[in-house]
């Protein structure tokens, strides 16, 4: 899932709005799904969300570890998560990854006008990117893109900065 802010501002390049999106990006499942890799960037998003059936743990699954990647300002490290035991992961529900990013936009979108002191001003475009992975090695080949991106920072096309 990629979530871009309004007018591709910079937003994120200030610490405190940069918190926030993490903040709220870890507390935005509410149950109904777990979190794998994200990462903020100047002014986007990018994070794997597990969208879960409700019901049994499947007791043959693998332990993952969920965690981050961290803003382009400091260096790249991946924060230790917290290990979890996925349910049974359901692409068939939209509307649930959908909620996830809708809860996701407004919550983070409240915080961060209330300290710039613009409520009711867009901090997010309409809409996101979202895609649907299908397997270990495409699961894999996102997380690496998670991981790249704030490296990559410099030269992307969405860089006002770019040389």
């Amino acid at each position: 899932m990629t979530v871009c802010t309004f007018r591709r501002e910079c937003l994120f390049e200030d610490e405190e709005f940069e918190a926030i999106a993490e903040n709220v990006w870890l507390s935005v499942t509410d149950g109904s799904g777990a979190l794998d890799l994200f990462v903020v960037v100047p002014n986007h998003v990018h994070g794997i969300i597990w969208i879960t059936e409700r019901g049994a743990v499947g007791a043959q699954q693998p332990l993952i570890r969920v965690g981050n990647a961290e803003g382009v300002r400091r260096s790249f490290r991946q924060r230790p998560g917290r290990l979890l035991r996925p349910y049974n992961v359901s692409p068939s529900h939209p509307a649930r990854w959908r909620a996830v990013v809708r809860a996701f936009k407004a919550a983070s979108s409240k915080r961060i006008n209330n300290l710039r002191g613009t409520p009711g001003m867009p901090v997010w475009q309409r809409g996101y990117y979202e895609h649907v992975v299908r397997g270990e090695g495409e699961l894999e080949r996102i997380r690496q893109y998670i991981v790249d991106n704030p490296r990559n920072w410099a030269g992307d096309l969405d860089n006002p900065g770019k040389s």
